[in-house]
């Protein structure tokens, strides 16, 4: 795009976030080829050993410095384990101890890849940095926007939105023009085979592959609770609402047919379940909050009036919905964001804890209490009475879709398009389930 051929035209020094895989080696790759002075930084987030007592990081980065190698560029590793452990993963934790679903790659982009990648590129002398998403930076207006990839099958936009329009200028996307098969093409003809036919790793950023509950579960303690079915009769026993997520299927021992959740009502820690396919799991109205706009002019300013016309996605590929977002409260520009960090607990200095000493964490460091989840039959009175109280807050969004999404679940990021340019992401706090 314009973007690439503007940073051409002068050769520029980059850094490019590398993982050992095929998109961020041909990433690489292609800055090489145009000219540019290009250099490889493998970032560490995580510090385990794993259970077999080999670091995955150390096989990474040996991975990383093979590619370097054979692209004939200097590499090296930046750790950010501290300010992964500060920013990301006590929040990540906060939110699963409310009993949201967070997202944690997304905000591993905004504080980490971008933020500190930025920081630790510029300290070596780079003007960019670069990585191996699958999307484009528009640059025809005055800001730089975030624009959809080509290849529509792997776009990855919506793992970036809300990456604020300063750090899009600085930042380069060399396959976001590019498909997939081309992209593993490139990497065969420069003799990366191996790299190319690897298979994608498509973990949590700071997890890898790792099984989900049992990793939590080192770091939360749940409290066992009820499970009860849509029609109000306790049918087992749960180990901790946390461990599950609207749509995840429960495996309830008295019950033949596969269940699904289809709420929490976090109070009494009781977790409702329902058959597959339930209607619970379906709506087309949400509240989001917590949001980060690209535009330094925050949001589009009909949010405040008429109602901004736009598509919204609530996963990586999943469908585009048509939507209409109104700010909940006319007038109000952006406010404060609704859940604040509380890093008291945690000295920036302190070493990773181990999962023994993990931070306690407490209700307190979110400003609002989300008492209902997904759908929770009994508990109509304290689900209206949250949904009044998020919309009207000044920094809540309320989404109205025109088709039906599907286990739409609070806590997971939301991207938000306007044809074909990412303006903003937010945070979904409340779900209100179709009427039957």
């Amino acid at each position: 795009g314009q973007h690439d051929s503007m940073v051409a035209r002068s050769a520029a020094r980059i850094a490019v976030a590398m993982s050992g895989g095929v998109d961020s080696s041909v990433s690489a790759y292609l800055l090489k080829a145009q000219g540019h002075r290009v250099e490889g930084i493998y970032m560490k987030n995580w510090d385990e050993l794993e259970e077999t007592g080999v670091c995955n990081a150390d096989r990474e980065y040996k991975e990383v410095q093979r590619v370097c190698e054979r692209l004939e560029i200097p590499c090296r590793r930046v750790d950010f384990v501290k300010e992964y452990w500060n920013s990301i993963f006590t929040v990540f934790l906060q939110d699963y101890e409310a009993g949201l679903t967070p997202n944690p790659d997304v905000l591993c982009n905004q504080e980490i890849k971008f933020k500190a990648l930025l920081e630790a590129a510029r300290r070596g002398g780079a003007s960019h940095v670069a990585t191996g998403h699958y999307a484009r930076i528009d640059t025809s207006l005055a800001e730089a926007r975030l624009q959809m990839a080509v290849d529509a099958n792997k776009d990855q936009t919506y793992f970036l939105a809300g990456l604020p329009s300063e750090a899009l200028a600085a930042t380069l996307f060399p396959v976001g023009h590019l498909l997939k098969p081309a992209v593993k093409e490139i990497a065969r003809r420069i003799d990366l085979e191996d790299v190319a036919s690897k298979k994608e790793s498509m973990g949590i950023c700071f997890i890898g592959k790792r099984r989900f509950s049992p990793f939590l579960q080192q770091y939360l303690t749940g409290t066992p609770g009820d499970i009860v079915n849509h029609t109000g009769d306790v049918i087992g026993r749960h180990d901790g609402i946390q461990f599950y997520t609207l749509g995840q299927g429960a495996r309830v021992h008295s019950q033949r047919e596969r269940m699904v959740v289809i709420g929490k009502h976090v109070p009494s820690n009781t977790l409702y379940v329902g058959p597959a396919g339930s209607p619970k799991l379906r709506s087309q109205n949400l509240i989001i909050g917590r949001w980060n706009w690209s535009s330094k002019d925050g949001p589009p300013t009909d949010l405040f009036s008429t109602g901004v016309p736009c598509h919204i996605r609530i996963r990586h590929r999943s469908p585009l919905h048509p939507a209409i977002l109104r700010s909940c409260v006319p007038g109000q520009q952006q406010a404060p964001p609704l859940y604040r960090l509380n890093t008291s607990s945690v000295s920036p200095s302190a070493a990773i804890p181990s999962p023994s000493q993990s931070p306690q964490l407490s209700h307190s460091s979110t400003s609002i209490a989300l008492p209902v989840i997904g759908y929770s039959p009994g508990h109509e009175r304290a689900a209206a009475d949250m949904w009044a109280a998020l919309l009207a807050r000044p920094d809540t969004v309320h989404a109205t879709t025109a088709t039906v999404m599907q286990s739409a679940t609070p806590g997971q990021a939301v991207a938000v398009y306007v044809g074909d340019i990412c303006v903003g992401g937010g945070t979904i706090l409340a779900v209100q389930p179709l009427p039957e």
